[in-house]
């Protein structure tokens, strides 16, 4: 077994058992690339009979180390990067995993690669199978939609006419995925609509009680945008409207989600949030009118007279009737750091 660590160092363990009961006994260092989190993959790369291994660094570079030694005493070059058929480095995206498989069935060792903001990559092999040569990423896709989105956030939908997904990407973008259809990016006036620079998270709700779905879109660093659906049968947005707190523009910390709810049932959309790493549950309460909002300051909901509800890391809420009391419950899911997903329902007393 060939396993990485976060610290860039690339250890193999011995199978001193049986193939069917393996034993391993203590790793030997292969070798050690920098501070990065490397991923190994073990294969003949070469044709030599002898096992190699190619790993994927933090910052998407993917690198060989050649097996110079026997069989069953292996010998390792030094870390020499792949490259591309124009010489340069063969990057596939941040933190890459990597399998070497023969995907297009032409007998060649071919790259599937995936990375930190889930794309997955094909690069077809267009030397031998001996010396594997490549040229470019090619997306993979499942009938035009991507294997696993690259996107932070997501939502479906099933509003005004339109039945679909949208994702936002790590650009600020957000693309709306329909059956059968192509891709398509959501459009401000006649140019694609971009939040920022960086990832969004958004919420879909008919803000301003119209009658069709509006999209408030948060970017990474919590500042919120606004966009007016004008048309009940499909999206159709010409203007962005900066949310304001007050006389101020704003800001619901960094990587939140807004969600648009009732949330002291008097019949106006209010908003809450929460942020990524850890930041209180906020809710804003909606002052002004229905058709109007209008939103000064935020309270912290609380839970048995106790301190504030703590979201926790990468913290998501949504608010439902959960036990069918006529009230409205929260329900928020968090990640742990031991890889753990837990769902927490706070009930309204």
């Amino acid at each position: 077994m060939v396993a990485g660590d976060t610290n860039g160092n690339i250890f193999l363990y011995i199978n001193v058992g049986t193939d069917s009961k393996p034993k391993f006994n203590k790793p030997t260092l292969i070798t050690k690339w920098k501070p990065t989190r490397a991923k190994p993959e073990a294969v003949d790369w070469n044709n030599d009979g002898k096992i190699d291994i190619l790993f994927g660094d933090e910052k998407g570079n993917i690198l060989l180390m050649l097996n110079k030694g026997s069989k069953t005493k292996p010998d390792f070059t030094k870390p020499a990067p792949l490259k591309t058929t124009n010489d340069k480095d063969l990057n596939a995206g941040m933190r890459v995993d990597i399998t070497v498989y023969d995907w297009d069935n032409d007998k060649k060792k071919d790259l599937i690669c995936g990375d930190e903001f889930a794309n997955v990559t094909f690069y077809k092999n267009i030397g031998t199978d001996k010396e594997p040569k490549f040229d470019k990423a090619i997306p993979m896709t499942a009938k035009g939609w991507p294997i696993s989105p690259k996107s932070p956030s997501s939502e479906r939908i099933n509003i005004d006419g339109v039945n679909g997904a949208i994702y936002a990407g790590r650009s600020g973008d957000f693309t709306l995925y329909q059956s059968g259809q192509k891709p398509a990016k959501i459009m401000l006036g006649d140019k694609p609509y971009t939040h920022g620079k960086t990832s969004c998270f958004f919420s879909f709700s008919d803000i301003n009680s119209d009658g069709t779905s509006d999209l408030l879109s948060c970017d990474e660093n919590g500042n919120l945008q606004l966009l007016i659906n004008e048309s009940k049968t499909g999206l159709k947005f010409t203007k962005s409207v900066t949310v304001k707190d007050g006389v101020k523009n704003f800001n619901i910390g960094y990587k939140a989600k807004p969600t648009i709810i009732d949330y002291n049932n008097d019949g106006k959309p209010d908003i809450m949030c929460q942020g990524n790493s850890g930041e209180k549950i906020r809710v804003y309460l909606n002052k002004g009118t229905k058709t109007n909002p209008v939103f000064n300051g935020y309270s912290e909901p609380e839970f048995d007279g106790y301190s504030p509800i703590n979201g926790g890391y990468r913290c998501r809420v949504d608010i439902a009737d959960y036990n069918s009391d006529g009230k409205s419950d929260l329900l928020y899911g968090v990640t742990s750091y031991n890889g753990g997903a837990n769902i927490y329902v706070f009930l309204a007393e």
